[in-house]
């Protein structure tokens, strides 16, 4: 099994999402909101 991690800053969170779930067909596996003032998804 491989594991992938990435982490990068973003103003637009959706488009992101969208290119590691529908063009890299990453699985979305869920989110966070305001952690630390920060949104991530994962």
């Amino acid at each position: 099994m491989m594991n992938f991690r990435a982490a990068r800053h973003t103003n637009n969170l959706k488009a992101i999402k969208e290119f590691y779930t529908q063009i890299i067909c990453l699985d979305f596996l869920g989110e966070f909101i305001k952690h630390n003032n920060y949104n991530g998804i994962f």
